[in-house]
């Protein structure tokens, strides 16, 4: 009885012979280049979290904004949309500056600590 290799074990053969070999890793440039990977996805993950913690922030002061006690005296469609505007400027800032907090927890659930 003749061992016949399987479909799979071909292609494990082929794919063996396109790998090109490797150089040994220094270790030290390793965890270097580890370390300026981490600290790059930790910055676009603290970037995307203000983003999110805005994006509440924004959800936030329009509930409480929609909460009013009745229609104001000037009011207008143009005011309306200079204060839709400058509440998002206002949670955009409250976001970049951490007023929430939502952010740095966030950070830390993923694991990440502040430094």
């Amino acid at each position: 009885m003749t061992n016949i290799p399987g479909p799979a074990a071909q292609m494990a053969a082929s794919h063996a012979s396109l790998t090109p070999a490797r150089p040994p890793l220094d270790p030290s440039a390793g965890a270097t280049a580890d370390k300026a990977a981490q600290a790059e996805e930790k910055a676009e993950l603290k970037a995307a979290l203000q983003a999110f913690e805005a994006i509440f922030a924004r959800q936030l002061v329009s509930t409480m904004r929609a909460g009013s006690l009745g229609d104001d005296l000037f009011g207008s469609a143009a005011g309306d949309q200079f204060r839709d505007m400058a509440d998002s400027r206002l949670a955009d800032d409250m976001a970049s500056k951490g007023a929430l907090g939502l952010a740095d927890m966030m950070l830390k659930q993923f694991g990440y600590d502040d430094e």
